[in-house]
């Protein structure tokens, strides 16, 4: 089941008999009144332009997120008419709420408190303040809240549900509420509840990845466009179409329609929407596809569009899909493993890997084994039940350098072992081939292990990691530490990352140890992953940590997301909780060859069936930016889906 909302803003305010919108907030807001005893804000009229912009953010975000996002509003202050500004940073103890007339001073403020973690909550368990801060707005005696705007940039969740009281105090006001949720959240419970309070304000509750932050401000409806004229939220799953309702403009007019078409960061399930408007006079249409969404908007779960519509009544409805494979469960052990080789490999690096593969019983997981070698023009995918045919055939093909590519400057053509792609298609589906094509194996819920030589030369990978999503899939990646070629070194590595596998990176002649320690030696099942970005030195909290029973859990972990260098010291993963604490301490580099110069480590802890708090401590020399991926693994599966990390 998905949320969907959809709102039409214009650039001109109404009168209130023309727009059903206020009314509708003024029906809904009476049934609030009266169970929390408030009162109509009268102050102000949905003819004027809002007063008051509040622009609140979370300590959690790195300074640049924040100044990067502000950056938008500055250059755009000649286009809003705001007559008050307020700022706040939350997620601290203490909320200092700023107000200013001059939008020189908002900047001023803003650029002397941004995020400091020194000031912030240790521990992911800690859910966000968000609430607190925006009753405090309501109750200041400076600006005036009636008809105000705020909009919302949410780190950490909340860890309250109920958000019924805050949603009747800001309808009391005729406020709206916009919230922009970070894809990669810092901690808290309860991932929905402020794309509840955004829905049930006709404001809009976006999820997006920080670096796009931006391009959010820049789209939102907040200065061109500020008034609400049409909003409705619904619950969609499966595919099929829906009667909104109709759309009655008050002018002939440009109008904006903006959809969130997902109420969390956007996964493989969304496939499509076409939303139609139809009269008479006038008929329009607009759809959203997968492709659309990371090639424009990030992966968000937002777009708008610019539409003209005319003074007359439309009939509006929606044609929509959403799906994913369900031909396997989460409980079920992967039925197919695929081994994917490149032809740059020597044959010893291939077959040593694959015989430390064999030493753990790989046919009692496993009932489909497939095997290809890529780095050469024509690919040859085989499929076998018994783990003796699959030996054979890997035997039989192995690296032959004159079948290879002639010139380092040619990318790797791993992308197709997995798809092949071409975004002209309009059904998502028939786009693929290759592995997710065939029609031998059972592919929900498979597990891809790839040993790459050269690099790919593509960095888009948002194709790519929709169709794994879609079958539950999860790719391995061990990438060589001598690349024979191609110009992306973390096209695969970030692969990995958004599909929850782990992207190693070791010399040709250890890749055995990858099997030895990674999650393939044992029947293992991910019930954890989070990825995380670091420069310096410094803490960072992580997603909390929930055993479903006591026992032995296998934490693994990526330092680096390239070849360890000298930059890298070390780092401490402290897990807390109330029964007690325990720790994943590296070494530091240089201190020990048991990791064979590789970016992974792994470690066994004994946990007990409590929430654990998780906070990273890292050291690195330099400002370079280092992405990490954190993995538990249990013998246990989940009874659901592990969410895919981004």
């Amino acid at each position: 089941m998905f949320c969907f909302a959809f709102y039409i803003a214009r650039k001109l305010s109404v009168t209130p008999e023309s727009l059903s919108l206020f009314n509708i907030n003024q029906f809904y807001a009476k049934e609030c009144f009266e169970q929390f005893k408030l009162s109509e804000d009268t102050s102000c009229s949905p003819s004027a332009y809002p007063s008051t912009l509040l622009f609140a953010y979370s300590n959690d975000f790195s300074p640049e997120t924040v100044l990067d996002s502000f950056d938008d509003f500055i250059h755009s202050k000649k286009l809003l008419k705001y007559s008050w500004y307020g700022s706040v940073r939350f997620d601290t103890p203490n909320l200092d709420i700023r107000f200013h007339t001059n939008f020189d001073d908002v900047n001023a403020t803003i650029q002397n408190n941004l995020p400091d973690p020194n000031q912030g909550f240790l521990n992911s368990s800690i859910g966000s303040n968000v609430f607190d801060f925006i009753e405090k707005f309501f109750s200041n005696a400076e600006a005036p809240v009636c008809g105000s705007i705020i909009y919302i940039f949410l780190k950490r969740y909340p860890n309250e549900a109920d958000n019924s009281r805050l949603v009747s105090l800001i309808r009391s006001h005729h406020s709206i509420v916009h919230v922009t949720t970070s894809s990669t959240p810092s901690g808290g419970s309860q991932p929905k509840a402020m794309f509840s309070v955004a829905s049930k304000t006709n404001g809009m509750g976006l999820v997006e990845n920080d670096d796009y932050f931006g391009d959010v401000i820049r789209w939102s409806p907040l200065w061109l466009y500020p008034y609400p004229v049409y909003a409705t939220t619904i619950q969609l799953s499966g595919s099929g179409t829906k009667i909104l309702p109709d759309f009655f403009p008050a002018i002939e007019d440009t109008y904006i329609p903006a959809i969130t078409y997902q109420d969390h960061f956007p996964d493989d399930s969304f496939q499509n929407l076409t939303l139609r408007w139809t009269n008479p006079r006038d008929t329009g249409i607009d759809g959203i596809e997968p492709v659309e969404v990371f090639n424009h908007w990030g992966g968000g779960n937002y777009e708008n569009m610019n539409c003209n519509f005319l003074n007359v009544n439309y009939t509006m409805t929606l044609e929509y899909t959403y799906s994913d494979d369900t031909s396997c469960l989460p409980t079920d052990h992967p039925k197919t493993l695929l081994f994917a080789y490149s032809n740059d490999f020597s044959s010893n690096t291939i077959l040593d890997t694959w015989t430390v593969f064999l030493k753990y019983k790989p046919n009692e997981l496993y009932s489909w084994y497939g095997s290809v070698r890529f780095d050469i023009e024509n690919m040859d995918m085989k499929f076998h039940t018994k783990i003796d045919d699959v030996n054979s055939t890997i035997a039989n093909d192995l690296p032959n350098p004159n079948q290879g590519f002639k010139n380092s400057n040619i990318g790797s053509n791993v992308f197709d072992v997995i798809e092949v792609i071409s975004y002209r298609d309009v059904t998502p589906l028939n786009r693929f081939q290759k592995f997710f094509s065939n029609k031998q194996a059972q592919v929900c819920g498979s597990t891809i292990l790839i040993l790459l030589k050269r690099y790919p030369d593509e960095e888009d990978i948002s194709g790519l990691v929709s169709i794994i999503r879609y079958h539950h899939a999860i790719v391995h990646v061990i990438t060589s530490a001598t690349p024979s070629g191609g110009s992306q070194p973390k096209t695969m590595y970030r692969l990995t990352s958004k599909t929850n596998g782990i992207g190693f990176f070791e010399p040709d002649r250890l890749f055995y140890d990858v099997i030895e320690y990674g999650p393939f030696s044992n029947p293992y099942f991910r019930i954890y992953a989070t990825n995380v970005q670091v420069y310096g030195k410094g803490e960072k909290n992580v997603p909390y940590f929930q055993p479903s029973s006591e026992g032995i859990y296998v934490i693994a972990i990526t330092y680096q997301d390239h070849v360890p260098d000298y930059s890298f010291i070390d780092f401490n993963l402290r897990f807390t909780s109330l029964y007690g604490n325990d720790n994943f301490q590296s070494f530091r580099y240089g201190e020990s060859d048991f990791w064979d110069d590789g970016n992974f480590m792994v470690k066994s802890i004994w946990f007990k069936n409590v929430t654990y708090g998780m906070t990273l401590d890292y050291n690195y020399r330099g400002q370079d930016v280092h992405n990490l991926q954190i993995r538990i693994y249990d013998f246990m599966p989940l009874d659901n889906w592990l969410p895919y990390s981004y």
